[in-house]
Parts: C-alpha cells; structure tokens; sequence
C-alpha cells in the first residue's frame, strides 16, 4: 500500500524532532505496511544528512541539502519538484504520526469526494521552551533507547487543533473566516499543513510556496491555491499530533522577519490587513514591518 504516495518533509536546526517524526512512521510503516517515498529538505548550517540516513536507511528515499536558511518555501518547492509519485503527503518535522493517522482512509477521501488536496487535524502537545543543555540530555536518551515517546514525557497532552476556514476579501483586508463542518469532508479554502494532494494538480496550475518567503508562508501558499481552482477540503477523521519543539537555538531562526515576510503577502496581493478568525490573529502593514 502506498507506493503511490510520497511524504514530503522539510526541516531546519530540530533533528531530535525530524527523528521522532519518522521513528513514528516507522512504526505506522510495520503495523500497516506502508510503502511511501520520503523526501527531506534540510537548510541546516550542519545538516543531519548522514546521521538520519544511517539511522532510517530502509524508508529515507532522497535527503536533500540546500544552502543554509533557503526558507520554508524554497525547501517545500524543490521538494515538489523531486515528487514522482500520483499523490504527496505534506508533513511539518515536528509531527508524529499515530493510530489516527491513517493514510489509506486519506487518500480514499480525497478520491472519493474529488478534492485535489485534503487537510486532517493536529492534536497539540503543549511547548515549552528548554535550554540547549537539558535538550542534550534529553536527545542522547532518545538516540541510546530509539523511543519516540521519551522525548515528550515532560510534555502535556494539549487540546486538538481544528483550523480550517475560507478566505473573504473586503476592501483592503483579507480574512480567513469559519465554516460549518459536515462529515466526512468539508470544502474550504485554507486547511493545516498536513494534508495529501495530488501532485499533479499543484503542478499544472503551477501552485507552489512563495520563495521570497523563509516564514509566514502558509497563508499565501493556500491563496493562491484558491486563486487558481484548487479543490480543498479538510476532514477531522484523520490527524497527526504536533509536537514542536522550541530551544532558544532554533527560536532566534524561527521567528526572525516574521513581519516582513507577512507584509509581502499582502503587498503582493493588494491588500493591508488580515484577519484569522480561525486561528484568532492579525496582521497589518505598518512602516516598521516594511522596513524590517
């Protein structure tokens, strides 16, 4: 089962949360036999190439090393371009992946209710931001016993996280607004970053992340899906949890011309203000943000 589809990963300065990821789908690999692709793009300053495929030589298909801090965007695009399979699964390389993941079911309901992309749902463990130091101790314990689980003791269960929505456009300002659900599957607008799709409808509509954007890149890669017709739905029978890790290593990176990159999207667009009324945020064009 599977073979048709290819998950693609990209990552950046968390190799303790890459490795958890796929020790999980390793797991999800034996008990339902899949046989997915997998790509990982990794802009690392020291990229963990060769330790990751030492550790999952049996279900890495292509590490792929770009130069360091390429963005998000640029990552999740050359990873695109390197899918050959029918249908791409998109995860984020703090997810794990558990019994409610089931890519099977996925693909069935992106068949069967004729979307070109679908979206699950995320159950959060809540994050913490540690030191370098307990990180280390903490990653060493992983890498000797090779259990995910170890590295999320210290972490609660958080609540699930059903971000789905459409866009409206009023004037000056671009709001991502709520939606009724109706099982299995609702159409929609802008989902979360696990979904599957099929690669070649992203492709003949030429529907890819933004590359002058190294953040902030999910709304606008899902305007322009719509922009261009793509068929989008979410359904909340299938889900990953999310499991993100924050050192202060990564943090500097992480959220650095976050609002920069925001105001590029807008300005792209024609627009000066969005409004999440999903994810409950905002954003507004300011001469500060411009000049970031």
């Amino acid at each position: 089962m599977s073979k048709d589809i290819t998950i693609i990963i990209k990552t950046f300065e968390r190799p303790y949360c890459l490795e958890a990821l796929l020790t999980s789908y390793e797991k999800m690999r034996q008990k339902h036999d899949w046989q997915c692709q997998i790509l990982i793009a990794d802009d690392s300053k020291q990229p963990y190439k060769k330790y990751i495929l030492n550790r999952f030589e049996k279900i890495v298909t292509k590490y792929i090393c770009l130069p360091f801090r390429s963005g998000v965007s640029y990552g999740r695009n050359v990873l695109l371009d390197n899918v050959e399979t029918p249908y791409l699964v998109h995860l984020d390389d703090d997810f794990w992946m558990d019994k409610h993941c089931n890519l099977r079911m996925m693909k069935n309901l992106l068949i069967e209710s004729d979307l070109d992309l679908l979206g699950g749902m995320l159950h959060n463990r809540s994050e913490r931001l540690l030191s370098e130091s307990r990180w280390q101790i903490l990653y060493r314990l992983f890498k000797e016993k090779r259990k995910g689980d170890l590295l999320y003791e210290i972490f609660e269960k958080g609540r699930s996280f059903f971000y789905y929505g459409d866009f409206e456009a009023m004037g000056d300002t671009l709001k991502i607004v709520p939606i009724q659900y109706d099982v299995p599957v609702t159409r929609c607008d802008v989902v979360l970053n696990f979904f599957i799709a099929k690669t070649e409808s992203i492709r003949s509509r030429n529907i890819y992340w933004d590359n002058a954007l190294k953040t902030q890149e999910h709304e606008a890669f899902f305007y322009e899906a719509k922009l261009n017709n793509l068929a989008v739905g979410v359904t909340k029978s299938i889900s990953v949890e999310h499991r993100p890790i924050t050192t202060l290593h990564y943090r500097s990176f992480r959220f650095e011309g976050h609002n920069k990159y925001g105001t590029i999207f807008l300005e792209k667009h024609g627009f000066t203000r969005l409004e999440d009324h999903v994810g409950n945020g905002s954003f507004e064009i300011t001469s500060s943000n411009i000049n970031e």
